[in-house]
C-alpha cells in the first residue's frame, strides 16, 4: 500500500479521498480518524465545529455521575453521559439529530425540548434546512426530510432531540478565535 499526505480545506474532498483524516488547529493535531469518527465522535469542540454543520448549546451544567443536565435558555436538557471533569461543557448536536415540532406536539427524537422561533427556512429538494433561534439568542441548525410538516419564518416551535445524540465537549472556544 501507498501512503500519501494530501492537504485540503475542502471537507467533502477529504471525506471522499481519505481512509484517515487529521484535523489540525494552529499547527497542532486535534484528532485523527475516519471521516465517520470525526463527524460522529469529535474529540474537541474545534473538530465538532470544523467537520460538518453543528449546533453548540451552552449552559450551566450539573452531573450526577451517570448523566449530565444543562440549563439552556431557561430549560433543562439532559444527556446520558458524564462531564468527565469538564468545568464548562458544551453540548454539540448534528442537524440531522434534531427535530422541529409545534409547541405541545409529541416530541420526536427523545424527550429534550427547547422552545425557539424559525429564523430561516430553506427548501433543499430532498428536505429542508431550518435555523431556529433559541431564547438565549443561540441558533440551532436542523435538517429534516420532506414530511407533511413545514414551518414558516417567525413561527414558534420546539426543538426536540435525544440526549444520547448529544456530544458533551470541553468549551475550548475561548482559546479558538478562528471559528468565531
Amino acid at each position: 500500500g501507498t501512503t500519501f499526505v494530501y492537504v485540503t480545506h475542502d471537507q467533502e474532498e477529504a471525506l471522499v479521498l481519505s481512509d484517515r483524516i487529521a484535523v489540525f488547529n494552529r499547527g497542532q493535531i486535534e484528532q485523527v480518524g475516519t471521516g465517520r469518527q470525526l463527524y460522529d465522535e469529535p474529540a474537541t469542540l474545534f473538530v465538532g465545529r470544523f467537520i460538518g454543520d453543528s449546533t453548540v448549546l451552552r449552559g450551566e451544567a450539573r452531573s450526577d455521575g451517570t448523566s449530565t443536565a444543562l440549563r439552556i435558555a431557561g430549560e433543562t436538557v439532559t444527556a446520558p453521559k458524564r462531564i468527565n471533569g469538564q468545568a464548562n461543557p458544551v453540548m454539540l448536536l448534528r442537524p440531522e439529530k434534531l427535530a422541529i415540532r409545534r409547541p405541545g406536539q409529541d416530541a420526536a427524537n427523545g424527550a429534550n425540548r427547547l422552545p425557539g422561533t424559525i429564523a430561516e427556512a430553506i427548501y433543499l429538494g430532498s428536505g429542508s434546512k431550518y435555523e431556529v433561534k433559541l431564547a438565549d439568542g443561540s441558533t440551532a441548525i436542523v435538517r429534516s426530510p420532506l414530511t407533511g410538516d413545514s414551518f414558516g419564518l417567525g413561527e414558534p416551535v420546539e426543538l426536540c432531540f435525544d440526549g444520547a445524540d448529544a456530544k458533551l465537549l470541553a468549551d475550548d472556544s475561548a482559546a479558538d478565535t478562528t471559528l468565531t
